[in-house]
């Protein structure tokens, strides 16, 4: 990852650290997944908890968790971490 990113550290780690919401909702049949307003919401209590939990995990660091479309190659809304400059 080092070489496809150019030793880039933000880079690699939103690549690892990068999911779509719309990933949480596959094989769900219910109209959760048209609805922008809920998959909004959805991502921004995800983002809480993950700022909550990077910061229970690495306390000593400056960790940014947000949200973002088509990132790293996901569709759609995504969520990613990745460690402040």
């Amino acid at each position: 990852m080092e070489k496809q990113y150019d030793k880039n550290k933000k880079a690699i780690e939103m690549s690892v650290n990068t999911w779509s919401i719309g990933d949480f909702f596959i094989g769900d049949s219910s109209e959760l997944m048209d609805n922008e307003k809920v998959i909004q919401q959805f991502g921004n209590v995800l983002v809480y908890y993950w700022k909550r939990r990077a910061k229970e995990i690495f306390p000593e660091k400056e960790m940014i968790v947000e949200l973002g479309n088509n990132l790293m190659g996901e569709f759609g809304l995504c969520i990613t971490m990745y460690e402040a400059d």
